[in-house]
C-alpha cells in the first residue's frame, strides 16, 4: 500500500518538446529538451519509460514524465488557457484591422501628433469616416466628428492599448484610422507596426537624436531605429531622403513648396514640414489640395503645438512662447526662429526650462541654447530636480532660479514680473509634462493668442 501511494505521489509532469536547455529548480537542475523534462536522477528512467505522447495542433508533443507534483497539471492548464485567450484576442484584432481599409501610421522624432491631427482632418473633410489617436503632449482619441476623448491610463502607456482603440474604431463604423506611433524601442516599433496597426501607409516626420538609450545617439542610429516601423512592401511618405529604399515605395514631401499664404490659413502656428507631409499623404490618398487644406486648417491643434500668448494681470504682462514639446535643442531653435518674427525687440526674456528626471540626458544640449537668445535675463527651472538643474545653468554664468514644486501658473508669472519688470517674454522649453501643460492651459484660458495668422506683431 505504501509503495502504491508513493508511486501515486509521483504524479506525471507535462512538457513541450520544443527547445533544449537546462535551468535550475530548487537544488536540482532540470534538463528541458527533446529527451524529455527530467532531473539527473530520473534521466535514464525517464528515457526508458514508455510515456504517452499527445500531439498538438502546432506540431509539438506533450509527454508525461513522473517528476515533481500534480500541481504542475494546473500550471499547464492555466498556461494553455492564457495561450488560447491570447490567440483568440489576436485573431479578433487582426479581423478588426481588416475591416479598416485605410490605416495610417505616423512615426518620427518630432511632429508626430501634429501630423496625425492634420492627416485626420484632411480625411474627415474628404468625407471619410476617420478616427485618430495621438500619444504626444496629450494622449487623445479624435472621433469622426473631430471631438476628442482623453485617454486615461491607470497602468501607464502600453502598446497593446492599440487593440482597444481598433475595437472602438470598428464599433463606430470607421473606415480609416490615423495612429501616432507610441513605441520607442526598435523591436517595440516593429511589433506596433506589423502586429498592432499593419499600416497601409506609413509617415516618418523626421529623424532627430532623442531617446538615446533606446534609439542611439546619432541621427543614423535614429534612422535605423525608426525604420523598424516601416512595412517593407508598403508606401512611405517622409520628409527625409535617408528613408528612401526602406519601403516598397517612398515619397519625399518637399516643405519648400509650402508658402506663407498656405501657412496663413491656419489660426495656430504650424511648421511647413508638417503641412507638406500631410498634403503629400492626402495626395497619395486621392484627396485634392484644397479639400485637404480646409480639413487641416479646421483640425484642433495639439496642446504642445507652438503658440504665442499674451497674458496680462497685475503686476505683469507676459508674452508666453510654447516650446515645451520641442524636446531637443534643434527643434527648440526652430520654434524660437519662428516666434522671433512676431516679438518686440526690447523686452527682457526669461527662459523657463521644465525638467523631467527620465530625460535629463537632454540637459547638456539645452545648456548651449541660451547663447543664441537675445535679451536673455534669467533662466527659471521647474519640474523634477529643479535646484540641481538651476545650478547647472548658473555655472554657465546665467542668472538662474528654481521654481518650487506646486507653484501655480499665475504665481509663477507674477513673481517673474516682479523680478524682470512688468512686461517680459517667457520662452517655455524642455518638456510639456507637469508645469508646461499647466502653464499653457492657463494661457489658453486667461490669455489671447497673438502674432499669427495675419495678426499684428506683439
Amino acid at each position: 500500500m505504501q509503495r502504491k501511494r508513493a508511486k501515486q505521489s509521483g504524479r506525471p509532469r507535462c512538457r513541450l518538446s520544443v527547445f533544449s536547455y537546462s535551468f535550475p529548480l530548487g537544488t536540482q537542475t532540470i534538463h528541458y529538451g527533446r529527451a524529455g523534462l527530467f532531473d539527473g536522477a530520473h534521466r535514464q528512467a525517464a528515457t526508458r519509460a514508455n510515456q504517452a505522447a499527445i500531439p498538438l495542433s502546432l506540431g509539438y508533443t506533450v509527454r508525461y514524465i513522473p517528476i515533481l507534483g500534480a500541481e504542475v497539471h494546473i500550471v499547464l492548464i492555466l498556461a494553455l488557457a492564457v495561450f488560447a485567450c491570447g490567440f483568440g484576442e489576436n485573431f479578433l484584432h487582426q479581423r478588426n484591422l481588416r475591416k479598416l481599409s485605410l490605416r495610417v501610421l505616423v512615426n518620427g522624432t518630432r511632429g508626430k501628433s501634429s501630423v496625425t491631427r492634420l492627416v485626420a482632418g484632411a480625411l474627415r473633410e474628404a468625407g471619410r469616416t476617420t478616427i485618430a489617436k495621438t500619444t504626444g503632449s496629450a494622449a487623445s482619441i479624435i472621433l469622426e466628428d473631430g471631438t476628442e476623448l482623453p485617454i486615461e491610463r491607470r497602468l501607464g502607456p502600453r502598446i497593446t492599448e492599440q487593440k482597444a482603440f481598433t475595437r472602438l474604431a470598428v464599433a463606430r463604423e470607421a473606415r480609416a484610422i490615423v495612429v501616432e506611433c507610441m513605441a520607442v524601442r526598435p523591436e517595440s516599433q516593429e511589433v506596433f507596426s506589423r502586429q498592432l496597426v499593419r499600416p497601409t501607409l506609413c509617415v516618418i516626420t523626421n529623424a532627430r537624436v532623442d531617446h538615446i538609450e533606446e534609439m542611439g545617439n546619432t541621427e543614423e542610429d535614429t534612422v535605423a531605429a525608426l525604420s523598424f516601423s516601416i512595412p517593407s512592401d508598403g508606401v512611405l511618405v517622409a520628409a527625409d531622403r535617408r528613408f528612401e529604399g526602406k519601403a516598397g515605395r517612398c515619397v519625399v514631401a518637399d516643405a519648400s513648396l509650402i508658402g506663407a499664404d498656405t501657412l496663413a490659413r491656419f489660426s495656430y502656428p504650424v511648421f511647413a514640414e508638417n503641412v507638406a507631409l500631410a498634403l503629400q499623404v492626402s495626395s497619395e490618398l486621392g484627396i485634392d489640395r484644397e479639400t485637404a487644406l480646409r480639413g487641416m486648417a479646421a483640425a484642433r491643434p495639439d496642446i504642445g503645438a507652438m503658440g504665442l500668448f499674451r497674458v496680462e494681470s497685475s503686476p505683469f504682462s507676459a508674452i508666453v512662447i510654447n516650446g515645451f514639446a520641442a524636446n531637443d535643442r534643434l527643434s527648440t531653435g526652430l520654434v524660437w526662429e519662428k516666434a522671433v518674427e512676431f516679438l518686440p525687440e526690447d523686452l527682457p526674456l526669461v527662459l523657463l526650462y521644465n525638467n523631467r528626471a527620465d530625460r535629463e540626458y537632454r540637459i547638456s544640449e539645452f545648456l548651449k541654447l541660451p547663447r543664441g537668445l537675445k535679451n536673455l535675463k534669467t533662466v527659471a527651472v521647474a519640474g523634477e530636480h529643479a535646484r540641481k538643474v538651476a545650478r547647472l545653468f548658473a555655472a554657465r554664468g546665467l542668472d538662474s532660479l528654481a521654481i518650487e514644486e506646486g507653484t501655480d501658473s499665475e504665481t509663477l508669472l507674477s513673481s517673474l514680473g516682479r523680478r524682470l519688470g512688468s512686461e517680459y517674454i517667457l520662452f517655455g522649453i524642455g518638456n510639456i509634462r507637469g508645469m508646461g501643460r499647466k502653464l499653457m492651459e492657463y494661457c489658453a484660458e486667461h490669455g489671447r493668442q497673438i502674432g499669427w495668422a495675419g495678426e499684428e506683431r506683439c
